[in-house]
């Protein structure tokens, strides 16, 4: 079972995402070949869950790389100093919205994810997600594309954030994925990121 990372998901590794920042390159080989060894590995040590649609999986497993910090961090009377927002777009192809984060000083300790959770969509959503001009960018042999990585303190992934689902929603054209609108899903969605916040 092949699993490759996406033209999406390599902006992960720029040190200006918001969110889960990993290395460009680890144990002199690039980092996105690193982990995608590591995950087609029959003997390292992985969990696969299920999300709440067919097409994606959650691949999980433990960090040991210590320059990889959680992608979040709790709101408090700190963190709340450096909040930032600003209006972005994930690619030059989708609208932009509006979003926060936080920019914490150099010298804060950020918090070390324990876990990494990749999360992937089946070769055949990501084809269905294709636009007009765009190129699939994987093997041919390639079952799983990692669309995103998720840097936790639990082995869970983090809910996705409230205009996500709304995204997912709208539609292939928009850049979602099609998903049905989920009140449940949405509401925990927005308890979490009341409480929490994107590290940039």
């Amino acid at each position: 079972m092949q699993i490759e990372f996406t033209t999406f998901s390599l902006r992960q590794f720029s040190p200006n995402y918001a969110g889960t920042k990993l290395p460009i390159t680890i144990d002199n080989e690039y980092g996105h070949i690193y982990y995608q060894n590591l995950l087609n590995d029959e003997n390292v040590l992985k969990e696969w869950k299920d999300s709440y649609q067919t097409f994606c999986k959650y691949i999980i497993i433990e960090n040991d790389n210590t320059s990889i910090k959680s992608g979040t961090i709790k709101l408090n009377w700190f963190t709340k100093l450096f909040i930032k927002s600003g209006y972005s777009s994930r690619t030059e192809k989708e609208l932009e919205v509006l979003s926060r984060w936080v920019k914490l000083p150099f010298w804060y300790k950020k918090p070390k994810a324990e876990y990494l959770v990749f999360v992937v969509y089946s070769r055949e959503q990501l084809i269905k997600e294709l636009k007009s001009d765009d190129v699939l960018g994987l093997s041919d042999d390639c079952e799983w594309g990692i669309v995103a990585i998720l840097g936790t303190s639990q082995p869970n992934p983090d809910p996705m954030p409230p205009i996500t689902i709304m995204r997912n929603a709208l539609g292939v054209e928009e850049g979602g994925n099609g998903a049905k609108l989920d009140h449940s899903l949405y509401n925990e969605s927005v308890e979490f990121w009341k409480n929490n916040i994107l590290i940039k």
